[in-house]
């Protein structure tokens, strides 16, 4: 009796703390409408993990940092002997060595990778000419950017940084262009290219990648290529598009239903995009979901057509979810299974509404997605949705144009060094001995 008496205590007080960072008041409602209220039981435990995780996002998961020999072992490996005895190819293990660098004649800072994963890249044309190449133009850019140009407060120093190269040092990662979500506590496991016993199977590395599982905390998020295509030159270009959207897709024309459009990828997990489609069946009026192939897809653009849009993981992260966040329709994001570097700006109800079944909003009797939707889209929320569709608007200028971006990436390659200098604070030296005997012969830019 007690027992439970102290659980249903617990609950009251979880909700009433739920319902403070609901800002905009919609779940509040949400559970107002739903039945059976002695069932809602929320895993508050889990959301303030899931809190915190985000906001370590630029955190090494190891407190003593990044060990500068676990990760030259990996560029020996990738550079030598996996890559001459063929056991490694770029579409089933796409990890690439990568050398930031400044060169001594043109004074410019230069990214390099390895000649041998070089050569492999070209049996992945796509990837190459689609991600890797804009992501190291935009990295040199970037590096090269006057630093008098710099639009916000970073949130990592990084004098550090830039005093290592014009010192002559080098600063090595290892990135993942694939969409496939990275994890250094385990980079071997998905993989067959070594075996468990071989010396690198459980060796954490830092791996710069598109995403990362929501678990992890062993790899460095970057701003992706989709985030790149779609970003602005400025904010003066996003106010023309906000325009544009508002001109060409007027609310009081929208159909007044939620969207979703994409391929069947990442189907076998709930919430998963199979389980989204299943959702239109029970309610065709307020769920418009429905597996296309590419030539099928509707312009991007169109899904301003309908007053909310769905964002689902596939196999990796979505990334689409930023350009649904600077339309002039309201994003639903499905819980993700990973995170890109993104994660840790956005807020639940503030810039996107949220879905998750282990949260409140679906752990009431028979309330499901198709009732949660339903509800969201009553007229008396109109005003609501249109202010988190603003926030979103506030949060694109801020962070979807390129300045900003270009400040996040310098950002994340200084966190990135800290976590190196916290582990030994010559590590610099002793990579630069190690590794300068086949670093001419290895690697190209």
């Amino acid at each position: 009796m007690i027992r439970r008496l102290l659980v249903r205590v617990t609950s009251c007080l979880l909700l009433v703390a739920y319902f403070y960072h609901d800002q905009q008041g919609l779940l509040t409602q949400v559970i107002s409408y739903g039945k059976d209220r002695s069932k809602i039981i929320s895993d508050h435990a889990t959301s303030k993990a899931q809190g915190e995780e985000v906001n370590k996002f630029y955190a090494w998961g190891d407190p003593n940092g990044i060990n500068v020999t676990s990760l030259l072992s990996y560029f020996e490996w990738l550079s030598l002997e996996g890559i001459q005895k063929e056991k490694w190819s770029f579409e089933n293990y796409p990890l690439v060595p990568v050398w930031i660098s400044k060169d001594t004649q043109s004074k410019r800072f230069n990214v390099k990778i390895s000649k041998a994963s070089f050569n492999k890249i070209p049996n992945a044309r796509h990837i190459w000419s689609d991600r890797t190449v804009p992501m190291l133009k935009f990295m040199v850019e970037t590096l090269n950017r006057p630093t008098n140009k710099h639009r916000k407060p970073p949130r990592h120093d990084i004098t550090r940084l830039f005093q290592l190269l014009e010192l002559g040092y080098d600063i090595p990662f290892l990135m993942d262009f694939g969409d496939v979500p990275s994890c250094g506590d385990n980079a071997f496991h998905r993989s067959s290219i070594v075996s468990p016993e071989h010396k690198l199977f459980n060796l954490q590395v830092p791996i710069f990648a598109m995403c990362r599982p929501r678990t992890c905390n062993y790899s460095f998020p970057l701003p992706t290529y989709a985030g790149l295509r779609r970003s602005k030159i400025n904010v003066e270009e996003w106010d023309n598009y906000f325009r544009n959207s508002d001109s060409l897709y007027p609310w009081k024309t929208k159909r007044n239903a939620a969207v979703w459009r994409g391929g069947a990828t990442g189907s076998n997990w709930i919430p998963g995009r199979a389980w989204l489609v299943e959702q239109t069946a029970s309610a065709p009026a307020v769920i418009d979901a429905t597996f296309v192939g590419k030539s099928g897809r509707p312009p991007f653009q169109d899904f301003q057509k309908y007053t909310t849009v769905i964002d689902v993981d596939g196999n990796g992260w979505s990334e689409r979810f930023h350009g649904l966040l600077c339309m002039n329709s309201v994003a639903i994001k499905i819980r993700p299974r990973f995170l890109d570097y993104n994660a840790a700006q956005l807020k639940e109800w503030t810039h996107y509404i949220p879905y998750d079944p282990e949260t409140v909003s679906n752990n009431i009797h028979n309330f499901s997605f198709p009732h949660f939707v339903e509800h969201i889209l009553k007229d008396e929320n109109e005003a609501k949705l249109r202010n988190i569709i603003s926030n979103a608007h506030v949060w694109c200028r801020e962070h979807m144009s390129r300045p900003s971006i270009q400040d996040d990436l310098l950002d994340i390659f200084a966190s990135y060094v800290a976590e190196l200098d916290k582990n030994d604070a010559l590590w610099e030296q002793k990579w630069m001995s190690s590794f300068s005997d086949i670093l001419d012969a290895h690697w190209i830019r």
